[in-house]
């Protein structure tokens, strides 16, 4: 299967120009919600059972380190069971430094152990992204911890602690509900992200029994004593969703249906749609979209949650190529995430950045050799496949694997022409 392919294996495939986009895809878990969530389970002693668990590299990988760490775990049919209730007391696995999301252990195993080591975590490397705020927002808790080949953690006491993020992060708001759901702390976090991925881990947590409180960006965790083994199904993938609603709406005329949605998650990258001139139509857990002859450029900033999502920047900005006016966009998360613009750029694309901003001006592209520098970029490839003259081969197309779950028959079912090298 797709996300059994090694991440070290180089793949190419060949994305063939398309004319019209027809049909329905069922969108799989969030893997953003997925990953700190199985981390999550090592907050229990016992036996969980996770649902739409989303069957990708990214997935696969957290469950190797769990399985290094010491964990039985049986996966099948995007269902994961997971038993933590012994665990090693050395964490040792090749596969942390390959995994962005491997830095929600050291949240997680503050709870389980009074000392441990670990490997700096790894993943997509479109941006500088240091884990600074981590390390301090452990400190405050009251966490010794020394940094050198590996990151030591040790004398893990937690005490009742108030946190002010100087940048709202869901990686670091997540580290530190994971280090303190289990403690005698109360902890304030100020300033926390909100996005949907967090408050599914909220929701997981406190249906275990945790005490999680959640208020505009301020989050009160109240230590409790251990969590109740439980059942939980992931949250739908709004990531995912909103890259094919972006990949239906270059191609004119075009209607795609997306199921197992919420639209609470995706009411922003809806609102954009439209400002594009796409006709969207809500049906229950569904959304539709129909594409006009030509969209339109837009104006926007990216920013945290409820804004637009930065994940969908290097996507967004591709398909304004196929707009009939200008377009330009602002990452106010990573204002450097910008991998895709030199790729698009090979095949012809008039888009450049200059003083924190992308400006896309309407372009035909060519046909020619792109890089996936990272995932989103990769799906970026995808659809300046699908707007090419003829094709785009996409080279390293294995991080697209990391995070969109059966990819490459969702494609074909809607007429996109994918051929492997």
């Amino acid at each position: 299967m797709e996300a059994k392919r090694k991440e070290s294996e180089k793949m190419n495939y060949i994305v063939k120009k398309a004319d019209k986009i027809n049909g329905e895809v069922k969108i799989s878990g969030s893997k953003n919600a997925a990953l700190p969530i199985i981390v999550s389970t090592l907050l229990f002693k016992e036996k969980v059972t996770l649902y739409n668990v989303p069957y990708i590299s990214d997935v696969i990988n957290m469950i190797e380190i769990l399985k290094d760490i010491g964990c039985i775990i049986n996966y099948e049919n995007e269902t994961l069971n997971i038993d933590s209730t012994k665990i090693k007391k050395k964490i040792n696995s090749k596969y942390i430094s390959k995994l962005r999301a491997s830095y929600y252990l050291m949240g997680a195993l503050s709870t389980r152990m009074k000392c441990f080591d670990i490997d700096y975590p790894g993943g997509c490397k479109f941006t500088l992204r240091p884990i600074d705020i981590h390390i301090s927002s452990f400190r405050k808790l009251g966490i010794i911890i020394e940094e050198s080949e590996k990151i030591k953690f040790s004398n893990i006491n937690i005490k009742d602690t108030i946190i002010t993020l100087p940048k709202i992060s869901v990686g670091v708001t997540i580290n530190i509900i994971l280090a303190t759901t289990i403690s005698n702390a109360k902890v304030i976090i100020n300033n926390a992200s909100i996005e949907p991925e967090v408050i599914d881990l909220i929701q997981f947590l406190n249906k275990a029994g945790a005490n999680i409180k959640h208020k505009k960006r301020k989050i009160e965790i109240n230590g409790v004593e251990k969590l109740n083994p439980i059942s939980y199904t992931v949250m739908p993938d709004r990531i995912e969703a909103a890259s094919f609603l972006l990949l239906a709406s270059c191609i004119p005329n075009s209607s795609l249906l997306i199921k197992n949605v919420r639209y609470d998650d995706l009411k922003e990258v809806v609102v954009t749609l439209e400002e594009m001139k796409n006709k969207i139509t809500l049906i229950n857990d569904s959304i539709k979209i129909d594409s006009p002859n030509k969209i339109k450029g837009i104006e926007k900033t990216i920013a945290e949650y409820p804004s637009f999502p930065t994940d969908l920047q290097p996507i967004l900005c591709t398909t304004l190529l196929s707009a009939s006016s200008p377009s330009i966009i602002t990452d106010s998360i990573y204002p450097d995430r910008i991998s895709h613009i030199e790729e698009l750029n090979k095949l012809g694309g008039n888009i450049y950045f200059n003083n924190g901003k992308i400006y896309i001006y309407p372009s035909k592209l060519n046909s020619g050799k792109v890089y996936a520098k990272d995932l989103r970029c990769g799906f970026a490839m995808i659809i300046a496949g699908i707007l090419s003259s003829e094709y785009v081969e996409i080279e390293d197309f294995n991080y697209i694997l990391r995070g969109y779950s059966s990819i490459l028959d969702k494609l074909k079912s809607i007429n996109i022409r994918i051929i492997a090298q």
